[in-house]
């Protein structure tokens, strides 16, 4: 079945259930669609998106839309003249912002939605922040930051009676597509434990203090050069190895461990490093004293 055939067979069962099932209150028809062909250049051009979305609707009795990021619906004013409310996705981690300016994004971008579209419902469909993963410029994944993150989010979209839906309820780590943080997106993680409470302080896991120590235990099981590659790469220098900055960049290296792609990356970057340093002492002891 290619992609057109599986397009159409989505739209007919999604037309079906929604006549079916009384509790479908909304249908939305494709999601970022117009964004992933503006990054790829290629896929369906916003008419045909239009044209699908108004098929869907000429056969439904719920509300129709399409998902899409928020500078897709600024600059397409005939796809939200073509929705009956819009689904706007909001992801400042994605953008590169500092975890600090995320939720003030988020409310900047839905005023200037409303200013644009005045009188159109929007809603919120994606926002969020990964508890765990690579940095993204300026934006850096964190189980803390997270927390606060949603929890003002919350607290502010409820006093501005925003409507929203929080990237996402629970850890999901087949998301491999979705790059390094695919997989911490999660309120809750894959054993459907709260990663952090709604109310009170915010303090860091002691899951994370958890997985990063088996993390440490299993990369030196697979990995027993690890260790000794930190010597090798600065022969006679004595390796620090406490320190705020020793533990921030051992944290961050051992969160890749749950991606095998990024673990397989690392252990070729270590490999690389281990045989430059052996290489640059060879040199040394074979130059003329």
């Amino acid at each position: 079945m290619n992609g057109t055939e599986q397009n159409e067979k989505e739209i007919e069962t999604a037309i079906a259930l929604s006549k079916r099932h009384r509790n479908i209150d909304s249908i939305i028809v494709g999601n970022e669609t117009l964004y992933r062909s503006s990054v790829l250049n290629r896929g369906p051009g916003v008419q045909d998106l239009i044209a699908k979305i108004q098929r869907v609707k000429r056969q439904v009795s719920v509300p129709v839309t399409t998902a899409e990021v928020w500078n897709i619906w600024l600059e397409h004013p005939e796809l939200a003249s073509a929705v009956d409310y819009l689904a706007v996705h909001i992801l400042p981690y994605w953008e590169g912002l500092p975890s600090s300016v995320a939720v003030d994004h988020a409310i900047k971008i839905y005023q200037r939605l409303r200013q644009a579209y005045p009188g159109k419902r929007i809603v919120i469909a994606e926002f969020g922040w990964p508890s765990a993963g690579l940095n993204r410029l300026a934006a850096v994944p964190d189980p803390v930051a997270q927390a606060d993150i949603i929890r003002d989010f919350v607290a502010r979209a409820d006093a501005m009676g925003i409507d929203y839906s929080i990237v996402e309820a629970f850890d999901q780590p087949w998301k491999t597509f979705e790059g390094s943080v695919g997989a911490y997106w999660g309120m809750f993680d894959t054993d459907r434990a709260p990663k952090f409470a709604l109310a009170g302080s915010v303090e860091t896991p002691n899951w994370v203090l958890k997985t990063v120590a088996a993390a440490r235990h299993r990369a030196l099981a697979l990995h027993p050069d690890l260790r000794q590659s930190r010597r090798d790469a600065h022969p006679g220098r004595r390796v620090r190895r406490h320190g705020a900055r020793h533990r921030r960049l051992g944290l961050e290296r051992l969160r890749l461990l749950g991606d095998p792609l990024l673990r397989a990356r690392l252990a070729d970057r270590h490999d690389r490093r281990r045989h430059a340093a052996r290489a640059a002492r060879r040199d040394h002891e074979a130059a003329p004293r």
